[in-house]
């Protein structure tokens, strides 16, 4: 029978979610140019409103999981991600999920 040994060393909290940090970085980044990619654009601002957070604090200061948040800020991106009445819908923040979803 194998055994495993685990000691768990002060301050593990902080170096596993320096790690995780870095790769949501690397993810946000990359959700981030292929959604730019596809946006339709007239005026561009809706390409460049797009970005992403990684927020890893919680309001008490105690230890949370860093968590990734992603999106485009104007006002009319969900009316072009989901479509209205009289626009068809244009997605280009779910398919670019959709597509990176193993990578998290």
């Amino acid at each position: 029978m194998s055994s495993v040994n685990m000691q768990i060393t002060p301050g593990w909290q902080k170096n596993l979610t320096a790690g995780l940090t870095a790769k949501l970085h690397d993810l946000g980044e990359s959700l981030v140019d292929e959604s730019r990619e596809i946006v339709p654009v007239d005026t561009g601002k809706l390409r460049d409103s797009i970005g992403y957070v990684v927020e890893n604090r919680s309001a008490t200061g105690q230890f949370m999981s860093p968590t990734l948040v992603f999106g485009a800020d104007e006002d009319y991106a969900s009316h072009v991600e989901y479509g209205t009445v009289h626009q068809d819908a244009q997605p280009f923040i779910r398919p670019v999920v959709m597509k990176e979803r193993g990578s998290f």
